[in-house]
């Protein structure tokens, strides 16, 4: 039997097939089977990756893969944009298939995976911005590319989108200075992919647009003027000064922005003056916007009336006329009188009476006997001459027609008129330099180490009465005058105090100019009085002071140093005294006994600086006192907190008729040479004395130490708030003129000048800025709800009063941490601490350049100085400086505010130490005590100095850089709360945000404000924020920031009540 084989044939090829993809990955290839009569073949498909993204050979290997079964393959791992071949081979029992089916297959697009690169931005012409980028790396293009880009203003509503083809894109026409955002994407044609963010200004340029520049209605007088103007339509770049310029007078420099005003104090009268303002950008100068200001002439004096006869001879003419009312012409009175006589044959002649009487007398002489004369009379100040009067016609009697004895009297009655004339014109001269000799300048002193030669002012002049003959002069030139001062509207005081602030000495200027008396003649400087002065240089004036009822057995039995002071409107309304020594104590009862006074208000206390300031000079409670023939019994004494209440009832000893009940009012917190931290409870203050004085009682006596710098301020506010009440006006300058003419040195020094004009700034314009902890949801609320006619609430109001409270030191060129060397190490270079309250690096630096300026400030809390450090969060380049700053102040604990960015420098290790410089910092412990807090424990050495310092930081994680406040009151009173519970013992710490005048201070402003209300349950933010800014002016700097520590105070309360609910 023969056996047939069947030869063996290789598989027919595969010659077709379907590819179908549902994604850039994935892909299934299927093919028709080809005929086969010896059996189903299998398959061998193959796979080659040729091109990368469109953009890279690929060196890829073939993967060969077997299918047996049905003809289909799937692959879910390709890449997008990308090229592969296929090729399916059919085998059957060994034996291939003659051919290869080749497939060529390009995958879709997918979402590009990076962003592009190479970005670069270039702002080299003004209002232009060039940018360009290269695509992203090929493998993660993933398609055909173009490119989605915005732009526009950094938080502008207005964006710009568009798609490009092209890597590049420029704008023009943009604004000056100006933050632009540049967003550029990759897209393919599923989308866009990754994208680079980018924030780029503009360069600057000069300032456009004019100022508005003007003399602000009312202001201008013979010497004075306000000029004010408008922000430039736009400043074009970093704002960096406004120039001030009067005619070609040196550059007056502004560096604060929102001071928008100047005063000029020092014109001339009857002048016109072109003052001009520009702004100063760091792109340049502005253009220059100008204003003409012409101050009013001398006021001309009135005519005086008609002289009337008074008496003659054949050789003189008596003639008299009322003085001529000269109110009106501010400080140029009347200086003398011209009288013009001539007769009907003669010429005029006239003589200058320069001694004023009230009528104002003149014997003209020597004249013509038995001739009629014309005489006329006018007044002169320092403007020149006023209208003559009408003329009076009077004739001298005839010359005696006989001779013989009484030839001597008629020479003598000729010749001795001429002799006095000669005599007292040298005499008027004396006087008249005198007169006219600069004042001594007032001094700030501490009073009790004056000696007795630096009493300042000059003799007494002794004034002649007599005429003087002249020839017709000119008008008398101008001479410069210290400038008018007069009465300020409340509705311009913030104003005018900005104004006086911005012109830097314009305060110390207009307070040197106050009057500076002699006290020389004085019966105080008496041997036998001498005793009785606290202070040798500080004594009353013999005119206005308290006289004592005593028989005069002894020299100066009646004499003790106080003086009558005028209230507002009311003469003689305070006794201004010194605090009572030993020598003057029965006698400062006698005086209270004598000028039936029922108030008493005490602003010293016994000791302060270790220095004896008063005597106690009434019993303890409960007793009873003998002080000369006066008994004093001690009724009642009350602590109220800023003061205290003391009862008293006077009168003599055994005697119950014609006693009086006297109240003191002792005020505890005022410091000597100093002012008042809060002007607050002084005004409370204030008030109390006003209501409680009887009004049939005698004057309220006020004493201090010295009886002149804080006698002087309390009374200057009093009868300011007075005068605002009846006139809404206040004149500060003139007030205390006339209180420094019947007692030297009153308000005795500048600090308390200006502490006036704020205190009467905030009663005029603010509501009572502190209260009871009690109070606080419904004062919270009206106060930031209730508007005003101009649509203020309260609580903006006072946040505008602080702005105009705040010392204008400046922040600018001048200061220290703007020189170049220092520059590099400011985060913003308009944001540099005042050098009076900037803390100095003394530990050496590790660096060439280093030196001791580092980005921070000192601030006080109420009753200690330098307490706090606020600085900036440190540069890359400063941690070092950071260290050394915690070093050398003995920093032991360190708040740590807003969030870290690119350009923060992290001061601490994650784990385990690191070194900064010659600082090793160890870290001990790292824990999370909340969602928003972490605590972090540091050891702290140094190569340079011996020994370690254990540090705690405190990061709050809980306010955002772009935030000004935080996200939550609770979790920020959390972090005061631990702080507190932290620093028990040294209430000391370093608070380190973004810029060290944001958010740090107004972590030490809520702190401050939680310490006063634990203290005494009084709110008073407004003097914690007004404390912060005298170290570092503009801290604190939105209303939402001073709202927001309100809030933290709510905070407080509702977790005090919380405890109080659970005890």
């Amino acid at each position: 039997m023969t056996s047939a084989m069947t030869e063996k044939i290789p598989p027919q090829p595969v010659d077709s097939a379907d590819v179908t993809s549902d994604s850039y990955n994935h892909l299934e290839i299927t093919w028709s089977e080809p005929f086969s009569q010896c059996g189903d073949p299998s398959y061998n498909v193959s796979r080659r990756l040729l091109l990368i993204d469109q953009c890279d050979d690929s060196m890829a290997d073939m993967v060969t893969r077997e299918v047996t079964g049905d003809p289909i393959i799937e692959y879910d791992d390709l890449l997008p944009y990308s090229t592969y071949v296929f090729t399916v081979l059919a085998t059957l029992e060994g034996y291939e298939a003659e051919t290869v089916f080749f497939i060529t297959y390009n995958s879709t697009e997918s979402n590009s995976t990076g962003p592009p690169e190479y970005f670069t931005v270039a702002s080299t012409v003004k209002r232009k911005l060039d940018y360009t980028w290269s695509s992203p790396p090929c493998g993660d293009r993933n398609g055909a590319l173009s490119y989605d880009y915005e732009f526009g203003e950094a938080g502008g509503d207005e964006v710009q989108r568009e798609n490009l083809m092209m890597t590049s894109q420029s704008f023009e026409d943009l604004k000056h200075y100006v933050m632009y955002e540049f967003t550029v994407c990759p897209r393919t044609v599923v989308g866009p992919g990754p994208c680079i963010f980018n924030q780029t200004r503009t360069l600057p340029s000069e300032p456009i647009g004019l100022l508005n520049t003007g003399s602000e209605v009312g202001s201008t007088n013979q010497t004075y003027t306000i000029i004010a103007w408008e922000k430039p339509e736009s400043i074009n770049g970093l704002f960096l000064r406004y120039e001030i310029q009067k005619d070609n007078d040196d550059v007056i420099m502004i560096e604060e922005e929102d001071i928008r005003m100047y005063e000029f104090s020092d014109l001339e009268p009857n002048n016109e003056y072109t003052i001009q303002v520009r702004a100063v950008s760091n792109g340049g100068n502005g253009a220059w916007d100008s204003v003409d200001v012409t101050t009013l002439p001398i006021p001309e004096p009135n005519t005086p009336a008609v002289p009337l006869f008074k008496a003659k001879n054949d050789t003189s003419i008596s003639i008299e006329w009322p003085l001529v009312d000269d109110t009106n012409l501010g400080i140029y009175r009347i200086t003398h009188y011209t009288v013009s006589y001539s007769s009907s044959t003669g010429d005029e002649d006239t003589i200058d009476v320069t001694y004023i009487t009230s009528p104002m007398v003149c014997t003209i002489a020597p004249l013509e006997p038995g001739t009629e004369y014309y005489i006329k009379v006018r007044a002169v100040n320092e403007g020149g001459p006023g209208g003559w009067s009408e003329s009076l016609t009077e004739s001298t009697e005839p010359k005696p027609t006989t001779g013989g004895p009484n030839s001597l009297a008629v020479g003598l009655g000729v010749g001795v008129p001429i002799l006095l004339i000669i005599m007292v014109s040298s005499g008027f001269i004396v006087y008249k330099k005198r007169r006219d000799a600069p004042p001594t300048p007032p001094k700030e002193y501490d009073l009790e180490n004056v000696p007795a030669d630096e009493n300042g002012g000059t003799s007494n002049p002794v004034l002649v009465r007599t005429t003087i003959p002249s020839t017709p002069k000119a008008k008398p030139p101008v001479k410069q005058r210290p400038p008018q001062h007069e009465p300020i509207h409340i509705s311009n005081l913030a104003k005018v105090i900005k104004a006086k602030r911005m012109s830097r000495d314009g305060f110390e200027k207009e307070y040197k100019a106050l009057l500076n008396k002699s006290d020389e003649g004085c019966i105080g400087n008496n041997p036998e009085n001498k005793p009785k002065n606290r202070y040798k240089n500080i004594i009353t004036y013999d005119e206005h002071r308290v006289k004592l009822n005593k028989l005069p057995t002894e020299p100066g039995a009646d004499y003790i140093n106080a003086t009558f002071i005028d209230g507002y409107k009311k003469e003689n309304a305070f006794i201004a005294s010194q605090g009572p020594n030993a020598a003057s104590l029965n006698d400062f009862w006698q005086m209270v006994y004598e000028q039936r006074t029922s108030t008493i208000v005490m602003l010293t206390n016994l000791l302060e600086k270790d220095k004896k300031k008063c005597i106690e000079y009434w019993p303890s409670a409960g007793n009873h006192k003998r002080y000369g023939e006066l008994e004093v019994i001690a009724r009642e004494v009350k602590d109220e907190g800023s003061y205290v209440l003391r009862k008293f009832e006077v009168g003599k000893p055994d005697r119950t008729t014609n006693r009086l009940n006297i109240t003191q009012y002792h005020y505890t917190i005022w410091p000597d040479m100093g002012v008042p931290e809060s002007s607050q409870p002084l005004l409370d203050f204030r008030d109390i004395v006003k209501n409680a004085n009887p009004a049939d009682s005698g004057p309220i006596i006020v004493h201090c130490s010295a009886g002149v710098g804080r006698t002087g301020t309390f009374i200057t506010i009093n009868c300011m708030i007075e005068m605002i009440e009846a006139e809404k006006k206040i004149d500060v300058f003139n007030f205390i003129n006339e209180m420094r003419k019947r007692r030297a040195f009153m308000v005795q020094v500048q600090q308390q000048y200006e502490f006036i004009y704020e205190t009467l700034l905030q009663w005029s314009h603010c509501e009572k800025v502190s209260f009871s902890i009690i109070d606080l949801p419904t004062t919270v609320k009206t106060w930031g709800t209730i508007k005003d006619a101009d649509g203020r609430t309260e609580m903006s109001r006072q946040f505008e009063v602080l702005e105009y409270m705040a010392p204008m030191e400046s922040t600018g060129s001048d200061q220290k941490g703007s020189l170049p060397v220092n520059a590099k190490k400011n985060r913003y270079p308009d944001r540099v601490p005042v050098d009076k309250f900037k803390p100095l690096l003394m530990t050496k630096g590790d660096e060439v350049d280093d030196n001791d300026y580092i980005n921070a400030s000192f601030f006080d809390v109420e009753g200690r100085k330098n307490v706090h450090v606020c600085t900036q969060c440190p540069l890359m380049s400063t941690v070092g400086d950071f260290w050394r700053l915690v070093w050398d102040y003995d920093i032991h604990t360190i708040i740590h505010l807003n969030e870290m960015d690119s350009t923060c420098g992290q001061y601490w290790p994650d784990s385990d130490k690191t070194n900064f410089g010659s600082f090793t910092i160890e870290l001990l412990s790292d824990r999370t005590l909340t969602d928003t807090m972490t605590e972090r424990v540091l050891k702290v050495t140094t190569s340079k100095k011996k020994g370690e310092r254990q540090i705690t930081q405190l990061q709050y994680l809980g306010w955002p850089n772009d935030s000004l406040v935080p996200r939550s009151k609770m979790d920020f009173f959390e972090l005061l709360t631990q702080v507190d519970n932290n620093n028990t013992s040294e209430k000391k710490f370093l608070v380190v945000c973004m810029d060290g005048v944001g958010a740090s201070p107004t972590f030490l402003a809520a702190n401050a404000a939680i310490d006063r209300v634990r203290e005494d349950k009084t709110v008073d933010i407004f003097s914690a924020v007004k404390r912060l800014r005298k170290s570092r002016p503009g801290v604190v700097d939105e209303l939402e920031r001073y709202e927001f520590c309100y809030d933290v105070l709510a905070a407080y309360q509702d977790s005090v009540q919380t405890y109080a609910n659970y005890m």
